[in-house]
């Protein structure tokens, strides 16, 4: 009975070991769990933002190659209307010389007539 007796506290004392082996494992195990919890939140929280900054990144693409188109524009505009502006300038000069030239012809013939 003794015997017994001994056999069954060593048994207890391991089942005790055991039970206190398992419950660190668990403590281990749920800390762990804890850890990778956060790091997939942080992951996730991360990956929320890089999203956010691609989605910024494209419209800010696409309102950089708006503005480029709305200046290229605004330049042809402009340089269309120098060509215009040109182009009048040009037709003014050139009916201003053929005014002076038909009142130098017009002179000579009046200075010819004077002289006959």
């Amino acid at each position: 009975m003794v015997a017994d007796s001994e056999t069954d506290r060593r048994i207890r004392r391991k089942e005790h070991v055991d039970m206190d082996d398992i419950n660190a494992q668990s403590a281990q195990y749920r800390k762990e769990l804890k850890q990778k919890t956060i790091s997939i939140r942080k992951n996730y929280d991360l990956q929320q933002k890089l999203e956010q900054i691609e989605i910024k990144a494209e419209e800010n693409r696409i309102e950089h190659e708006a503005q480029i188109h709305r200046e290229k524009e605004e330049l042809e505009k402009h340089n269309f209307e120098e060509l215009i502006n040109h182009r009048l300038q040009k037709q003014r000069l050139e009916r201003e010389m053929a005014r002076k030239e038909r009142e130098a012809e017009n002179e000579m013939a009046r200075k010819e007539r004077e002289a006959e």
